[in-house]
Parts: structure tokens; C-alpha cells; sequence
């Protein structure tokens, strides 16, 4: 094998550019979960066959793969979390349609939707297998958005018309793209009637303001 290359191409909802075709060096690739990886192998010398397998995990990666070099080509987030996968896929092995260019090189895919080994093998014209390539594949989830409000009570007893004010953060490992308000009457005694609500989207300032 002289070279293998890959591109990303990552869900539109993370709004994570696409990795272009580039050689892949390290023996581990770790993507969004439901990214779309496209390989791309050239040898040496023509081959009789061309063949992509990979395998699902149910460990991490780490230890699943013993005798992998364990090396992250990229990070997408300290809050990222790795998807255990389903008990009936463990050890699941299935073969990649491999698509000849030439003799020497061909081309595959793979929905990164969970973790597992991927291992591409070669047979030359003379019968001879070349050496395996082994490359895990981590499918790391991604995570829920983390909200944090601070000066509001849980039971916090207002009078009509009253302002309320609160701070708000709210952090996500790919970003925030809107943060919704919705606020709801209870009609205790003193309050607004029951039943009144509302919803509204809010800008990204930690602080603010609403008149019940």
C-alpha cells in the first residue's frame, strides 16, 4: 500500500466544514457520529483484489484494538461522548463495496455510525497478500447543549407586571445557534391567570429581562 486517503464529509447540522482528500497517516480517525468517510487506496504494483472489511466494536477503541497505534486526527469536543454499540452489531464484520479505478487503486465508503476496525487487504496478480492496513474508526456522539440559569428560585413569587431578571450560559461543543424562552402562568392567588404563556427566541447576552 503507498498511499491512503480519505475525505469527511460531516452532518449539515454541525456545520463543520468537510476535510478534504488528504493522505492518512495515523491508524485512527475519530469523526462526528453519521459522517461520511471516503477512502481511497493506491499500491505499488497491480492487484488481483482489492478488499475493505470493517468491524463493529463495543469497547473503545483503546483497548478493542490491540496493536493499533492510538492517535486522534481530530477533536470535536471535550462534551463528545463515544456511542456504545447495539449488543446483535458487536463483532459484526462486513465488506465495503471497493470500486477499481485501475489495477493498482480503488476507492470506498463508509457511514461512520459506530465505532469499529476498519482493515483494507490486497492480493497482488502473483498470488501474494500484501501487509493489512488496520484503522479504527471512533463514531463519537455529540452532545446535548448544557444550560445553566442563576437568579431565578425554583418557587420565585412576583407580582404583576414585575421584571424578572436572570443570567443564563449556554454552551455546546459544535455552538449555540438559538436559545427559546418559554415562561407559563400558574394562576396561584395574586398571580396572572392560568393559562397565559408565551414562548420567545433570546439573543446570546448571559443577561436577561422579562416583564410577567
Amino acid at each position: 500500500l503507498v498511499t491512503l486517503e480519505h475525505a469527511i464529509r460531516y452532518p449539515g447540522y454541525s456545520r463543520i466544514p468537510p476535510v478534504k482528500r488528504s493522505p492518512l497517516e495515523s491508524e485512527r480517525l475519530s469523526v462526528l457520529e453519521g459522517s461520511q468517510l471516503d477512502f481511497f487506496v493506491t499500491y505499488d504494483s497491480p492487484a488481483q483484489s482489492l478488499k475493505a472489511f470493517f468491524e463493529v466494536l463495543s469497547a473503545k477503541p483503546d483497548t478493542a484494538a490491540k496493536g493499533v497505534a492510538a492517535r486522534i486526527t481530530m477533536n470535536v469536543g471535550e462534551g463528545a461522548q463515544e456511542q456504545a454499540a447495539p449488543a446483535e452489531k458487536v463483532g459484526q464484520r462486513r465488506e465495503l463495496k471497493m470500486v477499481r479505478g485501475r489495477e493498482d487503486r480503488g476507492r470506498f465508503s463508509l457511514a461512520a455510525d459506530e465505532s469499529g476496525v476498519l482493515r483494507i487487504q490486497a492480493v497482488g496478480t502473483n498470488g501474494v497478500p500484501g501487509r493489512e492496513r488496520v484503522c479504527v474508526i471512533e463514531a463519537v456522539r455529540d452532545s446535548p447543549p448544557r444550560l445553566r440559569i442563576t437568579g431565578l428560585e425554583p418557587d420565585t413569587w412576583i407580582v404583576p407586571g414585575e421584571v424578572v431578571s436572570y443570567e443564563f450560559s449556554a454552551e455546546d461543543d459544535l455552538g449555540v445557534s438559538d436559545l427559546v424562552l418559554e415562561w407559563a402562568s400558574t394562576g396561584r392567588p395574586g398571580a396572572a391567570p392560568a393559562g397565559l404563556g408565551g414562548e420567545e427566541y433570546i439573543n446570546s447576552d448571559q443577561f436577561g429581562q422579562k416583564q410577567v
